[in-house]
C-alpha cells in the first residue's frame, strides 16, 4: 500500500510553491500597474497575467521548452490551476516569451529588490531562476550587492525610458 500521507504532503508543498509563484506575479502586476489594452476584431488573446504565471512557474521548475510547457498546461493540474485553465499552444507560449520577456525580467528584478529590502539575501549567491551567479575561477567575477543594485537600477531606468 502506498504512503498516501507522504504523497499528500508533497502535493501540499508543490501547491504552496505554486501559490507563491502566483502571488509574486500578481504582486508585480499590481505594484507596477501592468495592464494589457486589447481591441479589434477576432478572438481575444489569452490573459497576459495568466500566461506570465504559466511561463514563470514553468521557468521556476526548469521547464524552458514551450512544447513541454504547453503539455503541462494541458495535463498537469498545478499548471492548469495557476493559469486558470488556459491551454495555449507551444507557438503561443513562444510568442508570449518573445514579446513579453521584459515583464519576466521585471518580475525577477522585483524579487531581488524585495529580497534585498527584507534582508533575505546577502548577495553571495543568487539562484532565483535555477542558476547560481557566482564564478569560482576568479575572486573578481562575483556579483556583489552594489553591482546588482546598479544593474537593477540601470535596467529599470532603461525599461521605463522605452515607454
Amino acid at each position: 500500500m502506498k504512503d498516501v500521507s507522504k504523497e499528500i504532503d508533497e502535493m501540499e508543498k508543490e501547491f504552496q510553491f505554486m501559490y507563491l509563484a502566483s502571488e509574486i506575479v500578481d504582486g508585480t502586476f499590481k505594484f507596477f500597474k501592468i495592464e494589457r489594452i486589447t481591441s479589434g476584431p477576432g478572438k481575444p488573446p489569452f490573459d497576459l497575467k495568466d500566461m506570465i504565471k504559466l511561463i514563470f512557474y514553468g521557468y521556476i521548475n526548469k521547464i524552458t521548452s514551450s512544447i513541454k510547457l504547453a503539455y503541462n498546461a494541458k495535463y498537469n493540474k498545478l499548471y492548469n490551476l495557476i493559469s486558470h485553465g488556459i491551454e495555449p499552444s507551444d507557438r503561443t507560449i513562444r510568442d508570449y516569451c518573445k514579446y513579453f520577456s521584459p515583464i519576466y525580467q521585471l518580475i525577477m528584478s522585483f524579487i531581488l529588490i524585495v529580497a534585498n529590502r527584507i534582508g533575505l539575501t546577502d548577495f553571495e549567491h543568487i539562484a532565483i531562476d535555477g542558476t547560481i551567479k557566482r564564478a569560482y575561477n576568479s575572486p573578481f567575477n562575483i556579483i556583489k550587492e552594489k553591482d546588482l543594485n546598479l544593474l537593477i537600477r540601470h535596467y529599470m531606468v532603461e525599461e521605463l525610458s522605452k515607454r
